[in-house]
């Protein structure tokens, strides 16, 4: 899962009962990878956790899933998605 399904108050992010499912099952929101790669990630979202590969794609897909379900993003976040694609 690109973005984090934790408590809102703890990732900025929020997002209301009726687009729960919706979010976790929307398949922009949803990466193949390895069991390695998917528990170093866990719930941490881009300013504490960034691919190693394609990091401006990973960049693009959270900003293009952020907006859809409107969800906050914080300014730490926000450069941390800004940094990936330099």
């Amino acid at each position: 899962m690109l973005t984090p399904r934790i408590n809102p108050g703890v990732c900025a992010l929020r997002i209301y009962d009726q687009q729960r499912d919706a979010f976790a099952n929307d398949p922009d929101n949803l990466r193949a990878t390895t069991a390695q790669v998917n528990r170093s990630k866990s719930d941490h979202g881009p300013e504490h956790w960034m691919p190693q590969v394609d990091a401006c794609a990973y960049a693009h897909d959270f900003v293009r899933v952020a907006t859809r379900y409107q969800l906050t993003v914080t300014a730490a976040r926000a450069a941390a998605l800004q940094r990936a694609c330099t």
